[in-house]
């Protein structure tokens, strides 16, 4: 360093001990100036945020994160999605138990290939960010802000040595107080037209904030459609294995009605009174339906395709569900079976 460079940082801490420990007063900015400034840090402290919450945000993980920023992960490798972990193992699963034998199997295998797409979607959105409003904002940090910066920070100093000088008086020669206003205003005038273009390119910011929440907007609408059409799967699955009777949360309608018959018989045994009463007032069909969802055949009717059932006409058929606008499932004499619903007389409705 020269010996004019010391001489003026010298005059620079002078000034700056005088006005923090003294009397001493430094030149004062303009409202406008300074509002700029402050305006200028928070920008500057709202790139700092959002840089750091918007990675937290799409990769949650902080060592995984660190990894992969410092290119200590495997070349080309993706921030893992926790969709996507939970849809391997899943997956993994789903091949173990078998699908060819198992429904629960097939549905992990549904499930997991769901997540992996929802992963996916996840990953479409990290590249979409990245490059849509990451990149400006680390761009923004590393030139303009940066920039702005050094310059305010030269400003600060040529301030301190033209009050210095100023200060002063005869001390220092005319020309030099001269030299380090001229120098002041120079800083002055380039932050001032540097933080008011900085505040000035709203367009291009706000269009960025678009970009991230389209990005957002798209992987959650993908996700949500693939989640639907996953849920409508599984409840396939459910009524598949319902019929096929591996459902355990679900009783066999067949069961559960013939049980409340054998209950029923067992009463009028030991009431004959009861029984002879009530078959003379009903068919004994009638009788068994008179309080339970019901249907009388309205004709004869031989089922068409597997899963449906045959009835005559007057038959009573006790209703376990209604399927759509057009089929009933029933039961008949033990069988479980979609019955059409313009060939029955529904006798009680399904709640």
């Amino acid at each position: 360093m020269s010996f004019a460079g010391f001489k003026k940082q010298i005059n620079k801490a002078n000034q700056f001990v005088s006005e923090k420990m003294g009397s001493a007063e430094g030149t004062k900015m303009e409202d406008e100036f300074v509002e700029l400034e402050r305006k200028t840090d928070v920008m500057t402290n709202l790139v700092t945020q959002l840089l750091g919450k918007t990675k937290e945000y799409l990769q949650p993980n902080p060592a995984v994160r660190a990894k992969i920023y410092m290119h200590m992960a495997a070349q080309g490798a993706k921030y893992p999605q926790p969709e996507g972990a939970l849809g391997d193992i899943m997956l993994k699963s789903g091949h173990d138990l078998d699908p060819q034998v198992s429904d629960y199997a097939s549905a992990l295998l549904d499930v997991g290939s769901a997540l992996i797409e929802v992963a996916d979607a996840r990953d479409v959105m990290d590249a979409q960010v990245h490059e849509n409003f990451l990149m400006p904002l680390h761009e923004l940090d590393e030139k303009q802000l940066k920039e702005i910066a050094q310059h305010r920070k030269k400003l600060q100093g040529r301030r301190l040595d033209f009050d210095c000088k100023k200060r002063k008086g005869n001390k220092i020669s005319v020309e030099e107080v001269k030299m380090a206003q001229y120098k002041f205003e120079e800083s002055k005038t380039i932050c001032q037209e540097q933080m008011t273009v900085l505040m000035g390119n709203e367009v291009e910011r706000i269009h960025q904030l678009s970009q991230l929440i389209c990005a957002m907007l798209e992987h959650h609408k993908k996700s949500a459609d693939t989640l639907e059409r996953l849920l409508l799967l599984l409840n396939k699955r459910v009524q598949a294995s319902s019929r096929n009777g591996n459902a355990a949360v679900k009783p066999n309608p067949a069961e559960v009605l013939a049980d409340q018959g054998k209950s029923e018989a067992s009463a009028k045994g030991t009431n004959p009174l009861a029984g002879e009463s009530d078959s003379a007032e009903k068919p004994k069909e009638e009788q068994t339906a008179s309080n339970k969802p019901s249907c009388r055949a309205k004709c004869d009717y031989k089922a068409e395709k597997d899963g449906e059932l045959s009835f005559s006409d007057g038959q009573i058929i006790m209703l376990s569900e209604k399927l759509n606008e057009n089929w009933y499932e029933g039961i008949l004499d033990g069988k479980l079976g979609r019955v059409p619903v313009k060939h029955v007389e529904i006798l009680v409705d399904l709640p």
